[in-house]
């Protein structure tokens, strides 16, 4: 699918989080930010529609979208299994995801 990016957090501590702002992806500017491995915001700030993959380690069955119970895939990289979901986000949205509601 054309303009989709993905997110997985490298955030190690559960009480630990990272920000980024205005990261220039493709025609858009996004900002993402990932509250330990189980949970992460994405805004698309400006652009047109980008669709986002949100990457958490381990394997679940379902993750919550914006507080919504969500089907996941799962993706094996390396070692590493992580559940997937995907979604569109038009300029100005916002979305959650995490491993709680």
């Amino acid at each position: 699918v054309s303009n989709t990016f993905s997110t997985i957090s490298r955030v190690t501590n559960d009480g630990a989080w990272a920000e980024m702002k205005n990261i220039p992806l493709l025609a858009n500017k996004v900002t993402v930010v990932h509250y330990g491995q189980s949970k992460t915001k994405v805004t698309n700030e400006s652009g047109g529609t980008l669709n986002w993959s949100a990457k958490v380690p381990g394997i679940h069955s379902f993750l919550f979208i914006n507080g919504h119970r969500t089907d996941t895939t799962s993706v094996v990289d390396g070692t590493q299994t992580y559940s997937v979901v995907s979604m569109e986000l038009n300029e100005g949205d916002e979305a959650i995801v995490s491993v709680d509601k």
